[in-house]
């Protein structure tokens, strides 16, 4: 799937170790689309896929491609939108 919209916020990146050992590290953005009625979303990058948003500002207007992932945990639905790329289509 794929959003547009400009850059409202990018957050600290995180970092740890999973139960196998293994480094990770998670970064989250939020857009808010250039439509008649903006929406504001807020994406998730994941390890190798944070670089993306080290030349990117706020401010900025990009295209993002992502996936839409739920997961159970508890009884209860949990959605993540996972950025796999992001364009920079405008400052």
């Amino acid at each position: 799937m794929e959003s547009q919209g400009k850059i409202i916020a990018i957050m600290t990146q995180e970092s740890g170790l999973a139960s196998n050992g293994n480094p990770w590290k998670k970064q989250l953005f939020v857009i808010e689309t250039l439509d008649s009625r903006p929406s504001k979303i807020a994406f998730e990058c994941w390890n190798d896929d944070t670089r993306f948003l080290e030349t990117l500002a706020v401010g900025n207007i990009v295209k993002v491609l992502f996936n839409v992932e739920s997961r159970e945990y508890n009884s209860k639905w949990y959605t993540q939108l996972r950025s796999w790329k992001i364009q920079l289509i405008g400052k």
